[in-house]
This record gives C-alpha cells, structure tokens and sequence, in this order.
C-alpha cells in the first residue's frame, strides 16, 4: 500500500476491501464551516474495459494538466482526496453478468465509487470525479443521485460524449461496460445488477441528456428513440436547435428546482477514431457555448471527466480542452444557487 495514503476508513465493497484516503477528506465534515462552495476531487483510475491501455493513467494527467488550480479559479474551496485505491480482484468474473467482461471485478469498483460518491455529497461537497473509464460515471451517478433523492430534489444527468453508451450485454460487440455506461444509468434490459446488494438509483430516462453524438450503433439509436432520451449530435451543436433544446431543458430543471450532474467522456474533445472525427473549431467553440450555459445556471452539482488516456494524448491538448470544458461546466463559485446547498 502507498505509505502516503492513511487507512482511516475501512470497508469490504463487493470482494473487494477499499482504501479511502479520509486524512484529506476530514475536512468535508463540517462543510457549513467553508467559506464558499466546496469542491472535492477524487481521481479513479479504472481501465478494465478500456480499448487502450493508459486509461487508468487519467487522473494523473488531468491534476497535472492544472484542473485543480483551474477550479480554484473560480472561486471554489478545493480539496483533492487523492485517488480511490481498490485491491486486486481474485474470484472468477464469470459469475456475474455474462456479456460484460471483468464483470465481477467492475461491479465491486462501481460499488466503491457509488458509496464514496454519496458520502462526498452528503458532506456538502460537489464531487469533481477524474477517470478513468466511462463506466466510473455509473457509481459517481448512482452515489449522488441516490443523495439528491433522498433529499427530494428532481436530478438530471447531462452526458457529454461522442458515443451513445446504449449498448447492453446483449447488443455488445466488445463486452466493454464502459460502452455499456448510460444504458447500465438507465438500467436496461441486463445491465441492472451492477450494484450488487446495495442500493440503487435507476435515472429516468427523461432525467438524462447526450450532448455531442458522433456515433451510435442501430440498436443504440433504437434505444434511445424507445426511452425518450434527448439526444444532442456534434452536427446539431452548431444549429440553433441545440442551444434551443439546451435552453429547454435548463428551463424545466429551473422550474422543478431540478440538480444537475455533468459527465464528460474526452472523447468528444478527442481526435478523428472509433467513428469520430476531429471536432473543428466552429463545434468546439459552440459546445463550450452550450455547456457555458449548463454552468452558469448554477445547480451543478457534481461533474466527472472520464476517458483520457495520456498515452494517446499528445502534447497535451485533449487534457488542456477537456479540462476546460469541465471547469465550464461546472462554473463558478459564485454561480452556484444557494439552494442546492444541503
């Protein structure tokens, strides 16, 4: 075990026993006491499912890309926990959920991830979550939903990515969850025992947005039409219809005094591959408009940047972009309604 992180909160998730690094997160207890709002980071680095390998590298390269400087910028109490540390896995994955490779292993990390999500919410914080695989964003969603529920406030997802994530177990041709990630939100057909025995949360489908679509599979495309889901292509960023739906949206969280949670996979920053094209700067500029418009209706409440593998980064630019786009998001400091506080 790294001799930096402090064992003060001991627990077995699943098959797994976890290390959470409460030395820094201590502070979280008492959140009133801050005096603005308060930001925890907590980096996962989860790959099992990634196509590449370097995923897992992703918290590391966003810290060192300045995201936390970044969110202190704007004006946020900043505390970063350090990065959620799971022992290895030994039982047969098999057992669970044929279809989904290193199921088992999986479900006790998205256990891990939803409890500590919760806990971070609980206290006060806004959880800033840094992949990582997409599939992370099925505990940090499950975790503060599950929060935000409890506490009788309606919760919305806005998922930023050039993928669909609708594929299930059934439809997958790579077994990836992390391709799996919205439709496992949704709780689709097969993709609802990722929570083990805990609790769980299954988001409306009218709760859930994509933003930025490059690519999704015929079935994926079917699953979304069948569920409601408003889906956002990188094509419709630039037409005024996309910031027309945004701005509907935003206005039907406001009017049911709504919470939001943002969820940002690099890839719809990222270079030309797995369907995708490189983003022009006429999209990237409209996207952050858009997203701008996310931020500033101050009712984030939590945000994960997920998908950046630094192997596959060169010079930096897709950490450089994503972080913005996540600082966008998120707004700042002084944009954040008081009522979201708990």
């Amino acid at each position: 075990m790294d001799a930096n992180l402090l064992t003060v909160d001991r627990e077995i998730v699943g098959f797994h026993e976890v290390e959470i690094d409460a030395d820094r997160i201590s502070g979280l207890r008492s959140p009133r006491k801050l005096a603005g709002p308060s930001v925890t980071v907590l980096g996962v680095g989860l790959g099992l499912g990634a196509s590449h390998a370097g995923v897992a590298f992703g918290p590391a390269a966003l810290r060192s890309a300045e995201i936390i400087a970044r969110l202190r910028d704007g004006g946020y109490d900043i505390t970063d926990c350090g990065d959620l540390q799971v022992l290895p896995f030994t039982t047969n994955s098999s057992a669970f959920s044929p279809g989904v490779h290193h199921a088992a292993e999986l479900r006790s990390w998205i256990c891990a991830i939803s409890r500590q999500s919760y806990e971070l919410a609980r206290s006060g914080s806004i959880p800033i979550v840094l992949g990582g695989e997409h599939s992370v964003s099925i505990g940090t969603i499950n975790g503060v939903g599950r929060y935000w529920k409890q506490r009788g406030r309606p919760y919305f997802v806005i998922w930023i990515d050039a993928h669909a994530d609708m594929d299930t177990p059934s439809t997958s041709p790579s077994g990836s969850l992390a391709e799996m990630a919205a439709a496992v939100v949704l709780s689709e057909d097969g993709c609802d025992d990722f929570m083990a025995d805990g609790p769980a949360l299954a988001l409306a489908p009218s709760h859930l947005a994509l933003l930025g679509l490059q690519w999704s599979a015929p079935e994926e495309r079917q699953a979304l039409a069948r569920r409601g889901v408003i889906a956002i292509s990188l094509e419709g960023v630039v037409a005024r219809q996309a910031m027309a739906a945004m701005d509907h949206l935003l206005e039907r969280i406001a009017a049911c005094d709504g919470v939001i949670h943002v969820s940002i996979d690099v890839s719809v920053v990222r270079a030309a591959s797995a369907g995708t094209r490189a983003v022009s700067r006429q999209h990237w500029d409209q996207l952050l408009a858009i997203v701008g418009r996310i931020g500033r209706s101050g009712r984030i409440v939590a945000a994960d940047l997920v998908e950046l593998n630094p192997v596959l980064d060169d010079c930096c630019s897709q950490a450089d972009r994503a972080v913005q786009l996540l600082c966008t998001a998120v707004g700042t400091a002084g944009s954040i309604r008081s009522r979201i506080a708990v």
